[in-house]
């Protein structure tokens, strides 16, 4: 028991900020993000109609997120994490959400429960074809954004 209370001891005198997964030197996502935040907002491709069942693809260039050929190979399993799909999936649907509108307000009353009553966005695919990442998510997401931006302006809890 005397050695458990110890342990305990000592894990609360570190801090977490000194722990070494906190320095930007050895964190290899925090490098890849930053390279993917320093770059400007890249042009979205290949942005398909909502299918039957809510989904919507578009591509990006590799190049166009900040990444050379060399840094995507560097950085290859961080880009394959769920973590980095979802984040730069999601940053990119944001900063473009006027090219996603015309999908959502699209869809006629009488089909709304076909589209948002089976399904709804639970994560992004993503595949690399020809220098692009290719992402794949449910029309949800953008009404889920719209109601966000919505309480925002109404200032709902």
């Amino acid at each position: 028991m005397k050695k458990v209370t110890e342990e305990k001891e000592k894990v609360s005198k570190t801090t977490i900020a000194g722990l070494p997964h906190r320095t930007l030197s050895s964190s290899r996502m925090r490098k890849l993000m930053g390279i993917i935040f320093a770059a400007p907002s890249p042009q979205l491709h290949g942005l398909t109609e909502c299918d039957g069942d809510g989904e919507i693809k578009f591509s990006v260039d590799i190049e166009a997120i900040g990444l050379s050929i060399e840094e995507f190979k560097e950085f290859r399993n961080e880009i394959f994490s769920a973590f980095f799909v979802e984040t730069l999936g999601e940053l990119l649907v944001r900063e473009n959400l006027d090219l996603f509108i015309d999908n959502f307000t699209g869809i006629p009353p009488e089909e709304y429960d076909a589209y948002f009553g089976r399904h709804s966005h639970f994560r992004f695919g993503m595949r690399i074809y020809r220098n692009r990442l290719e992402f794949a998510f449910h029309i949800s997401l953008i009404r889920n954004i719209l109601t966000e931006d919505f309480k925002q302006v109404a200032r709902i809890p």
